[in-house]
């Protein structure tokens, strides 16, 4: 259980600060070749992925946060639990997606 709350709020935390699996912070600190998305030639930033990328669409529609702008993430997050719990689990989602692509990727 304290592994689970740990990863959760790791993942919040990488998306909150965009310091994480994300290729625009990796190429920055000189972790990753390039900092582009591997679905699109935008800059992978947290804004991309959270609010633009066609590749999350899916994720964004699952964890109903579809339409929300950073403008508004933050108040979206603090006016309910489950609306906290909707961009946890999308924070979530997206890591996994992204570390098994990566992955793929190395093989």
């Amino acid at each position: 259980m304290v592994t689970r709350v740990i990863n959760m709020i790791t993942h919040v935390t990488q998306l909150m600060t965009g310091r994480g699996n994300f290729e625009s912070y990796l190429y920055g600190i000189g972790r990753w070749e390039l900092p582009e998305c591997m679905y699109c030639d935008a800059r992978d930033t947290v804004e991309h992925r959270l609010f633009h990328c066609s590749e999350w669409e899916e994720y964004r529609g699952r964890a109903g946060i579809s339409g929300l702008e950073p403008e508004n993430l933050t108040a979206y997050m603090l006016n309910s639990e489950d609306n906290w719990r909707a961009v946890e689990e999308f924070a979530r989602a997206t890591h996994r997606a992204k570390e098994a692509e990566d992955r793929r990727k190395d093989f």
